[in-house]
């Protein structure tokens, strides 16, 4: 159960129809406005860091962070504000993605996107995020090497197809894509050499219309993409569709099919929106 800037209740049922029991509206101790979902990631300069995250509320995005090793009192002399945007279900392509219900397209919040400048190079950074009342848990992260130094190497940690998030049952598939988070993070920890970047190539949170999954995937990958830049691409899953390509964030106006694979409406109807939206890069 993650926070997804709402109340919850519990029932208790019988059977699939006689319900006994619901308990009181339950709130997570964060409320709606706890910043979620942190995320970094690269710009073409090496002296930049984006910082994203998700919360409730449209005001003025804020991170504070400071060069670790300048203050041990987690103190924080330099703030830069940022942006805030959000998307609708008229903005997916098709349905179900556009359909407003439970299971189908869910209020995103506000996504949050703030960009660090004039950053050192290889240098530690400790950083939180929020709206200047509501912050999130202090974190880290390393800058690239300097391009100028014809030595330095980047070491990225790659994978794709996280784990599907659903079967041909409609349920969960019994924590694939957190087994394999788990074994990312701990790869992170572990590596003697530090990761500059993590590019996962594709097929991201399998959502495919259900928009509390992408939720739940940006809770799952908080812990490293607050820590290591967190880059995507977009698989079929995310972008194929058969319909509304009016809409289509890439500004193709043709559906992209080719005819040696067998893609169908893979997206649901999202036609890359929420990745487009929820990651900037």
């Amino acid at each position: 159960l993650v926070n997804m800037r709402c109340n919850f209740e519990f029932r208790l049922f019988r059977d699939s129809r006689t319900k006994l029991a619901t308990s009181r509206p339950v709130t997570f101790a964060g409320g709606f406005s706890q910043p979620l979902h942190g995320r970094l990631s690269l710009t073409n300069r090496v002296d930049e860091m984006r910082v994203m995250w998700v919360s409730d509320n449209n005001k003025t995005p804020i991170v504070i962070y400071e060069v670790a090793r300048l203050s041990s009192q987690l103190s924080y002399r330099q703030a830069k504000q940022g942006t805030s945007s959000t998307y609708s279900a008229s903005d997916m392509c098709a349905s179900p993605a556009n359909r407003t219900d439970a299971k189908y397209y869910r209020d995103p919040g506000y996504i949050h996107d703030v960009l660090l400048t004039n950053l050192w190079p290889q240098t530690q950074y400790r950083y939180k995020f929020g709206d200047g009342t509501n912050w999130s848990d202090s974190f880290t992260f390393t800058t690239p090497p300097s391009v100028r130094n014809p030595d330095s190497q980047v070491n990225i940690l790659l994978f794709g197809d996280l784990g599907e998030w659903r079967d041909a049952s409609d349920q969960p598939p019994g924590g694939r894509a957190y087994t394999t988070m788990e074994r990312v993070e701990n790869d992170r920890k572990s590596s003697p050499v530090p990761y500059d970047l993590l590019l996962h190539v594709g097929d991201i949170s399998y959502a495919r219309g259900h928009g509390y999954l992408w939720e739940q995937m940006g809770n799952l990958i908080e812990p490293t993409a607050t820590r290591m830049p967190y880059h995507v691409g977009v698989g079929n899953h995310e972008y194929d569709h058969t319909s509304g390509s009016d809409k289509d964030p890439s500004g193709s106006r043709g559906l992209w099919h080719p005819s040696w694979g067998n893609y169908g409406d893979d997206s649901s109807g999202e036609c890359a929106v929420p990745t487009v939206k929820r990651f900037h890069m």
